[in-house]
């Protein structure tokens, strides 16, 4: 095998929410590019890049009984990456340097939420936060697998100021 190494940055959105918000499971809808405005197309758009699935036995106890009494839940947060390396190159961008994915991104990332019944909830910043993060990984021919180069770098400002965008930029 060759000892080639092939770096490359490693865009994705990060979703973090918190779990019983809703009072039952929901998906945060990712979408690079224009949402459809009737949600039963949201699923099926070429714009959807991805989705993050919140599943959640809201309003049962430990022995399967209904409760109300779920106070130290509410604060559980779950997180989930979506990646986006594959719109943002079917997009055309010059590069995916930062000089080019963070405008882009700024313009062009949008969400939805979306519960499992179908109802759709306006998003709202002390459930969700939806924040843009990029990582350079090299991968070698040798093993196959990429591996970090250092931390993940955050871009606050390609969500912040909209509802569910991240509210520290």
């Amino acid at each position: 095998m060759s000892s080639q190494t092939l770096r490359y940055i490693e865009w994705s959105a990060r979703v973090r929410c918190k779990e019983h918000a809703l009072g039952g499971s929901y998906s945060v809808l990712l979408f690079i590019g224009p949402i459809p405005d009737e949600e039963k197309d949201w699923r099926v758009s070429p714009s959807l890049v991805g989705m993050h699935g919140v599943f959640t036995g809201y309003g049962y106890d430990d022995y399967g009984g209904a409760s109300n009494n779920n106070t130290e839940e509410e604060d559980v947060t779950t997180e989930g990456y979506v990646r986006l390396n594959k719109a943002l190159i079917g997009a055309g961008l010059k590069s995916l340097l930062p000089e080019d994915v963070v405008p882009f991104l700024t313009n062009e990332l949008g969400w939805r939420v979306q519960k499992t019944s179908g109802e759709v909830i306006t998003p709202e910043t002390d459930f969700l936060e939806v924040m843009v993060v990029s990582v350079t990984l090299e991968r070698s021919a040798e093993t196959g697998f990429p591996k970090p180069l250092g931390p993940p770098t955050q871009y606050p400002e390609c969500t912040a100021g909209r509802p569910g965008g991240c509210s520290n930029p």
